[in-house]
């Protein structure tokens, strides 16, 4: 996609709503438990329903501490200016399967090759880019270091966070230790429901996969592959597991 298309296909989203404190108890049953859908550093999360139907998540800021109130402005501000070319930290997935933005934390608008040092750690422990974690740096290929944790975590069904992880062992580790010959210790098992000849196009296909994110969360920035290219090879993988299953 386009600058020009990009900024088309922003423009249709229209000015930002202002929805009112009550249509906010409306919508989330009064912060009922059962809209609860998670805590994190600076408050929790609800599930909402507005009454046009809209789904909205509502987070709600402990705003006695300076701190995090000052996170929240912060946090505004960037949701207020977007134009968000980089994976945040937290990303929902709709009905349709469609992921979207929820949390702005970290995130920080640049462009392709900007970096900047940040001097708080601010993101979710696992997730982080060596860089980030030792010296404070942000960057678009920090990213795409995010993304290829986030791609094992979807085809393992583990988090970076798991307590099996300690030690010298990180999910990293372990998916590199399986290629290429033991990915069916690694994959999430829901994801085999073939047997016969497709489970060695399954393996095939869950073997680019998992080298495509460990090469998205290369130790050296430099070294790691840009998103263009991990989008090229997502189709590639897609074209072939669309061909195998029309046979």
């Amino acid at each position: 996609m386009n600058e020009t298309t990009l900024e088309r296909g922003l423009s249709t989203l229209g000015a930002p709503r202002r929805i009112s404190y009550y249509e906010l108890v409306q919508a989330t049953n009064g912060f009922n438990e059962s809209n609860f859908l998670g805590r994190g550093a600076f408050g929790s999360v609800y599930q909402g329903k507005l009454l046009d139907g809209e789904m909205i998540a509502v987070k709600v800021i402990d705003l006695q501490s300076e701190a995090k109130s000052k996170s929240f402005d912060a946090e505004c501000n960037a949701m207020r200016n977007l134009r968000h070319r980089n994976l945040p930290s937290n990303v929902l997935l709709d009905e349709n399967m469609v992921a979207h933005v929820s949390d702005f934390g970290i995130a920080k608008l640049m462009g392709e090759g900007q970096s900047k040092t940040h001097t708080q750690t601010l993101a979710t422990i696992g997730y982080l880019a060596p860089e980030y974690g030792s010296k404070g740096i942000v960057s678009v290929k920090g990213d795409v270091y995010n993304y290829g944790i986030m791609l094992m975590e979807i085809f393992t069904r583990r988090k970076p966070i798991d307590d099996m992880f300690v030690a010298e062992l990180s999910l990293k580790t372990w998916i590199s230790r399986s290629l290429p010959n033991s990915i069916m210790e690694v994959m999430d098992s829901n994801l085999v429901q073939r047997t016969g000849d497709q489970i060695d196009d399954i393996l095939t296909h869950m073997s680019s996969i998992f080298s495509l994110a460990l090469n998205c969360c290369e130790d050296s920035p430099e070294a790691r592959i840009n998103m263009a290219d991990v989008i090229a090879t997502l189709n590639k993988i897609k074209t072939l597991v669309v061909g195998a299953n029309t046979v």
